[in-house]
C-alpha cells in the first residue's frame, strides 16, 4: 500500500496513475472540478471537518473515517483527496468550487435505500484550527457541521513540525533553535495580513509557525464560541493507547454506526533525532501557561509539563522499533532531506516493476482508445495522445455527464468529437457495482 494525499491506495491504483501523461492527468482534473461546479446545486455539503493540529494525527483521524462504511468519500474519489483547502487557502474560489468535491444528494439517496443509512462526508485540514478567519467562514458555510481536533502535546508537535517542513523543502534554517529564534519575526503582521486581504496566503503563518500552534486556547476559542458542543477535542495520546475506544467516541460524535476501526497503522510517521535538552527545557516552560489554561478550559488531563522524551509516531526520539538510523542531529537539513530523497527513491524503484506486473488485473477500469485531438491553436496540425483510464467510483454519480467533463480545452486541446461519442457509450455502460 501507498499513501496518495495522504490516504492509502493499492499500488497497483498508483502504478495507473502513474502512466496516464500528465497533460491528460491536468485535462482530467480540470474537467471534472468543473463538472463538479456545474452541478454544484445537486452537491451537499460536508457533515464534519478534521481541524488539526498539524503533526497531530489529523491523518489518522481522517483515514479512519474514510473507510468507515458510512462515510463517502470526496469527488473524484480516484483523487484521494482529503482537503479543498476552502477555508483557509481557497476561500475566495467560492461555495459552487467548494460543493464541487462533494457528493451529489442523489448519490447519497441510492446508498441510503440500499443500506439504511444516508452516509456522511467531510474534509480534514491541519490548519483550519490555526487560520484566523477559518472558524468564521466555516460558521457561516457549514452552521450544523461538527468539528474535531486533535492535540499533542505542544512540545514534541513543534518539533516534529519543524522536521515535516525540513523534509518538504519547506525550511531552511539551520537547526530548530534558529527556526524558534525567528518565528516571531517571520509572523511579524501575517495574522493582520491574513485578516484584512482575504486572497493572501501567508507562506511564514501555514509553514513557520512551530511556537505559535501549539497555543491551542487561543486558537480553539473562535471554534468552541460558535460550534459549542459540537466541537469535539481529543488528546493524541489517546489515538495512541486507546485507538478502539477513540474511534467509538468520534463515530458516536457524529451519530455514525459503530463500527470496529480498521486495522491501520499511524500515519506521517516522521523519524527525528533527539531534541537538544536545553531546547525542550525552553519549550517546556512556554507552553506551560498554556497547557494549564488548557486544562482549565477543557477539561484535558495530558501530562506535557515535563521534560520525559516521549516515542512514538513524529516524536522527538527514536521508534523503540525503529531499524534503521536516524540522520544526525549536526547535519544540516539539505542533507537530511537527501538521505531521505535517495532511500524513498530506492524503495519506489523496487516495487515499481511489482506493481505495474499486477495492475491490469488487480484494477477494475474501463476500456480506452487514444484520443484524437488538435490543436485549438493550430487547427490544422493532428495529435494523438494516450487516453486517461476511466474509473468507475468517477462516474457513478452521473456518468453521461461525467464522460462529456473530460473532454474540454483545459489544456488548448479538444477531443474530437467521435471519441466525445464514444467515451459517452463507455461510461453508459458502467453501474454502481462496477
Amino acid at each position: 500500500m501507498t499513501q496518495v494525499r495522504h490516504v492509502e491506495v493499492p499500488d497497483a491504483l498508483r502504478a495507473v496513475k502513474r502512466r496516464v501523461p500528465k497533460q491528460l492527468k491536468r485535462l482530467a482534473r480540470s474537467a471534472l472540478r468543473e463538472y463538479g461546479e456545474r452541478t454544484a446545486t445537486q452537491r451537499v455539503l460536508p457533515d464534519f471537518l478534521v481541524i488539526g493540529v498539524k503533526r497531530g494525527g489529523t491523518t489518522s483521524v481522517w483515514n479512519w473515517l474514510v473507510r468507515h462504511p458510512h462515510v463517502a468519500p470526496m469527488f473524484p474519489s480516484t483523487q484521494q483527496i482529503k482537503s479543498p483547502h476552502y477555508f483557509d487557502i481557497h476561500y475566495t474560489r467560492g461555495e459552487a468550487w467548494y460543493r464541487s468535491h462533494f457528493p451529489t444528494i442523489a448519490s447519497l439517496e441510492r446508498t441510503a435505500k440500499r443500506t439504511g443509512f444516508r452516509p456522511l462526508t467531510g474534509e480534514a485540514s491541519p490548519y483550519y484550527v490555526f487560520h484566523p478567519l477559518a472558524a468564521e467562514r466555516a460558521a457561516v458555510t457549514l452552521p450544523g457541521a461538527k468539528m474535531i481536533v486533535t492535540l499533542r502535546n505542544p512540545v514534541d508537535r513543534a518539533y516534529s513540525n519543524f522536521w515535516e517542513r525540513v523534509g518538504s523543502a519547506a525550511e531552511d534554517l539551520p537547526n530548530f533553535e534558529a527556526a524558534i529564534d525567528a518565528e516571531e519575526e517571520r509572523l511579524a503582521g501575517e495574522t493582520e495580513r491574513l485578516v484584512a486581504d482575504p486572497n493572501y496566503h501567508s507562506i511564514h503563518h501555514d509553514s513557520h509557525s512551530y511556537l505559535a500552534r501549539g497555543r491551542y486556547t487561543e486558537h480553539l476559542a473562535p471554534w468552541r464560541d460558535r460550534f459549542g458542543d459540537g466541537l469535539l477535542v481529543l488528546p493524541f495520546e489517546d489515538l495512541q493507547r486507546e485507538a478502539a475506544t477513540t474511534y467509538r467516541k468520534i463515530q458516536e460524535f457524529l451519530g455514525l454506526p459503530v463500527v470496529a476501526p480498521p486495522a491501520l497503522p499511524h500515519h506521517n510517521k516522521l523519524p527525528v533525532p533527539p531534541m537538544a535538552d536545553h531546547m525542550r527545557e525552553r519549550l517546556v516552560d512556554y507552553y506551560r501557561p498554556w497547557n494549564a489554561h488548557l486544562r482549565t478550559e477543557y477539561g484535558l488531563a495530558a501530562d506535557w509539563d515535563h521534560l520525559k522524551r516521549i516515542t512514538g509516531p513524529g516524536s522527538c526520539t527514536r521508534s523503540a522499533t525503529a531499524t534503521r538510523p536516524h540522520p544526525s542531529p549536526h547535519l544540516p537539513p539539505g542533507i537530511v532531506r537527501g538521505m531521505s530523497t535517495f532511500r524513498i527513491g530506492l524503495v519506489l524503484g523496487a516495487g515499481a516493476a511489482i506493481a505495474l506486473a499486477g495492475v491490469l488485473a488487480a484494477v477494475p477500469w474501463i476500456p480506452h482508445q487514444p484520443v484524437a485531438v488538435t490543436s485549438t491553436a493550430d487547427p490544422s496540425v493532428p495529435r494523438t495522445i494516450p487516453a486517461l483510464p476511466l474509473f468507475a467510483s468517477d462516474v457513478s454519480d452521473d456518468p453521461a455527464g461525467t464522460a462529456a467533463a473530460l473532454v474540454g480545452d483545459g489544456t488548448g486541446y479538444v477531443a474530437v468529437s467521435a471519441y466525445q461519442n464514444r467515451i459517452r457509450e463507455i461510461a453508459l455502460g458502467v453501474t454502481d457495482g462496477v
